[in-house]
């Protein structure tokens, strides 16, 4: 593992995804669009998402941590979402979307050199890319001074502010990571949290809720 600080990448602007029940869907077919309104004084953000199962959507917990409400974009319009796990450390939060519907993602790990592509929900949009090696990422965790450490993967290809929360699949369209952010050098290098990490937002107690406190300027978890 190779520690290498980074810059979130985050805020901005969006695209596409399709939502239907049954069968398979492609990693684009699973990309959506997470818009928020500000909490507080804190910024409007933009980022991408994945379609995880029915009502569920994987997002970025940077982009979400500050929403005052959050509307989910795709090929079916728009809805609202309602913020109900958020896993800090791996910048991953679960987002529930009644009436979207899709079969549930599969997961996967991933060697270096793989073939993957960054699936699309923000400006980047499809893009094929190579797993470069896996990454211990030292960064700030979302909303605080404490650094950590982050597991993930590197990818040969730059993202783009709004790309956060965009899925990495590989030739079978398992998700293997999350866009979290990019080096601080101006290279084609970005950095994606892994399947483990993804797991284990999936699994995690769904019963919390998360809501805008406007006087910390953040989301605040009110029950779970």
């Amino acid at each position: 593992m190779i520690p290498t600080n980074i810059l979130a990448a985050c805020m901005a602007l969006a695209l596409f995804t399709t939502a239907c029940s049954g069968g398979s869907l492609s990693g684009p077919e699973r990309a959506v669009t997470i818009t928020t309104t500000a909490c507080g004084h804190s910024s409007k953000t933009t980022g991408a998402g994945v379609l995880a199962e029915d009502e569920w959507v994987i997002a970025s917990a940077h982009v979400v941590s500050g929403a005052g409400s959050i509307i989910v974009s795709g090929t079916f319009g728009q809805r609202v979402g309602e913020i109900v796990v958020m896993d800090i450390e791996a910048d991953l939060a679960l987002v529930h979307v009644p009436g979207l519907a899709g079969p549930p993602v599969e997961l996967a790990g991933v060697a270096s050199g793989a073939v993957v592509q960054l699936a699309g929900g923000g400006p980047s949009g499809s893009v094929d890319a190579s797993i470069v090696r896996p990454v211990d990422v030292r960064i700030e965790a979302v909303r605080s001074t404490e650094r950590i450490s982050r597991h993930g993967y590197e990818i040969d290809v730059r993202v783009e502010r709004g790309d956060s929360g965009g899925g990495v699949f590989d030739a079978d369209d398992r998700l293997v990571g999350i866009v979290f952010g990019r080096p601080l050098e101006d290279v084609p290098r970005s950095f994606i949290v892994n399947h483990l990490a993804i797991e284990q937002l999936l699994f995690a107690d769904r019963s919390g809720s998360w809501a805008c406190d406007p006087e910390q300027h953040r989301i605040v978890e009110t029950s779970g």
